[in-house]
């Protein structure tokens, strides 16, 4: 024996098999606890990146929409007139406002099942409403849209409506304080 060494310890007992076996409960309890912990980091970090990925494209179609409107002088004269009074437009230009429209609600009713899905949160879905909201104050939109719904999931036409209602109380409100409804055509 070295000096200093530790002596030899002789009470140890041979481990029985019913040690064994605790000893091999607790490594296997120890390793599906340390499974769990790594699943549940797995988890976080794919629920992030799938917001991430629908984020990255709800700002890809806006773009794509908001692109053809600025590259267009036609389409943006169209999508202008026709806020304004969807019955002003030629029945031509009535066709391609209600294409544009349909896709852009079409949009609006993907992004607002995904908001009650989960995907995306209220901080991304509240800035997406009150666009939504800034549509449906436009007369042309009220109109387009009073024919459109039926094309639409019920639970975003009932949204809607509610969205409707709450802009018809906020007219009633702002339209006695010398308030346009409307206003903010440029914003598209």
């Amino acid at each position: 024996m070295h000096p200093g060494a530790a002596p030899p310890c002789d009470n140890l007992a041979p481990m029985s098999l019913s040690d064994l076996g605790n000893l091999g409960e607790f490594v296997s309890g120890l390793a599906v606890v340390i499974s769990l912990l790594y699943l549940a980091v797995q988890i976080r970090q794919n629920t992030r990146s799938l917001r991430a990925g629908a984020h990255q494209s709800i700002t890809s179609h806006i773009a794509e929409l908001n692109r053809t409107i600025v590259e267009n002088a036609e389409v943006a004269r169209l999508m202008e007139v026709g806020l304004r009074d969807l019955m002003a437009l030629s029945p031509e230009d009535r066709r391609r406002f209600n294409a544009y429209n349909s896709a852009r609600f079409r949009h609006y009713d993907n992004l607002y099942y995904q908001y009650r899905a989960g995907t995306l949160e209220e901080s991304q879905w509240s800035g997406l409403r009150n666009l939504l909201r800034f549509h449906l104050s436009q007369p042309g939109i009220v109109r387009w849209w009073e024919e459109a719904r039926a094309f639409y999931s019920p639970d975003f036409v009932a949204y809607v409506a509610s969205l409707q209602d709450e802009l018809r109380g906020a007219q009633h409100a702002t339209l006695g304080k010398g308030a346009r409804v409307g206003d903010g055509s440029d914003l598209w």
